[in-house]
């Protein structure tokens, strides 16, 4: 086994420092990166579960493992003590009625509790006063709620795309019937307003998805049309407009994040960053941008290269104020990137994970 500073495999010269020759193929002696790859981190064969930076690992922490078909972005949430999330426990068959809701404390994690099991496919959750929210993609997208420790599942909504929740209030989107809406219900007043609404003559292929933000009184959200979208705030104002889809926006006091995916077959993803109406910036360009995670002034953003020889998984880690970036590599996708007490939290393969920040 050669380390960074092993035999090259290629005239039998040494490799520098930071390189090694890893992958047995004596036509590219020095090739591997030992410095930042995650299967040979500082020297040939060395693994680590989590980033290696400058040939050093940093690893993750697991919370659970043997967790399946999870969701890309929002199957993570919190509330002040504990972590809720969104898995299957089937790892064959992802359209079996296995999915579940999972907890554990965020100060002293052990094993996952589950609140419910056996359900058809779940792809969102949110954390409100008392209670977790969550969508099946299934039978008329039904917003289902159940309280923190299991008690009293039952079905709030139906035709949910998305949902959050913020300043005591249930926030949801819904399109049917040639029309789209982002309304809301307030958990304490039964009180209901909505933020949008498009209709009738009004409706041209409009949508509000899972792409929206709330924060305090203030809400942001993407309309969405078969080959556009622009970003509103709660009185429609737009912000930002582009071509193809967006997805996954952040949105904190005037900064907004988003991923845009191209409708053209083929084109990079790309992760982009605006503050308020200003020109946007793209963060990160990939084959796949699997989702955004964000805490002023620093964007962590997950992403996958292909499925071709060069095949990469990892976060870039990225200044907003002026795009410098670090991109740190995986050993598997990361997903449903969340911030809580000064850690990221996300899917790493078929694991929950986190690890202290800064990265």
């Amino acid at each position: 086994m050669a380390g960074a500073g092993g035999a090259a495999g290629s005239g039998g010269s040494n490799c520098p420092t930071g390189k090694g020759h890893c992958d047995g193929d004596p036509s590219n002696g020095c090739e591997t990166d030992t410095t930042s790859s995650p299967s040979n981190c500082g020297a040939c064969g060395v693994v680590c579960d989590g980033f290696c930076q400058s040939s050093s690992c940093s690893p993750v922490e697991v919370l659970a493992t043997s967790q399946y078909w999870l969701p890309s972005y929002q199957g993570i949430a919190f509330t002040d003590t504990d972590v809720y999330w969104l898995s299957s426990s089937d790892v064959t068959d992802p359209s079996a009625q296995k999915y579940r809701v999972q907890k554990t404390s965020t100060a002293t994690p052990g094993t996952p509790v589950s609140l419910v099991s056996n359900l058809a496919i779940v792809d969102q959750i949110a954390a409100g006063l008392q209670r977790v929210y969550f969508v099946g993609t299934q039978q008329g997208r039904v917003l289902y709620g159940v309280n923190f420790d299991g008690s009293n599942l039952s079905t709030e909504l139906q035709n949910v795309y998305g949902v959050q929740f913020g300043n005591n209030r249930i926030y949801y989107a819904s399109n049917y019937n040639g029309a789209a809406y982002l309304k809301w219900k307030d958990v304490l007043t039964s009180a209901e307003g909505q933020v949008y609404a498009v209709s009738g003559a009004a409706w041209n292929g409009q949508a509000v998805g899972s792409s929206f933000g709330v924060q305090g009184s203030w809400t942001k959200f993407v309309e969405q049309t078969p080959d556009a979208y622009r970003i509103l705030d709660q009185a429609s104002n737009p912000l930002q407009q582009g071509s193809g889809w967006a997805t996954r926006l952040r949105a904190n006091d005037n900064d907004l994040l988003w991923i845009e995916v191209p409708t053209t077959q083929g084109q990079d993803s790309v992760a982009k960053y605006a503050s308020g109406t200003g020109q946007p910036v793209a963060m990160t360009q990939a084959p796949t941008v699997i989702d955004i995670a964000y805490a002023c002034p620093t964007a962590y953003v997950s992403f996958a290269l292909g499925q071709q020889a060069s095949y990469q998984n990892g976060i870039d880690v990225v200044d907003a104020t002026n795009n410098a970036k670090t991109t740190l590599l995986l050993n598997a996708q990361a997903r449903s990137l969340e911030i809580n007490g000064g850690y990221l939290y996300f899917f790493l393969g078929d694991r929950l994970v986190r690890i202290k920040l800064p990265l």
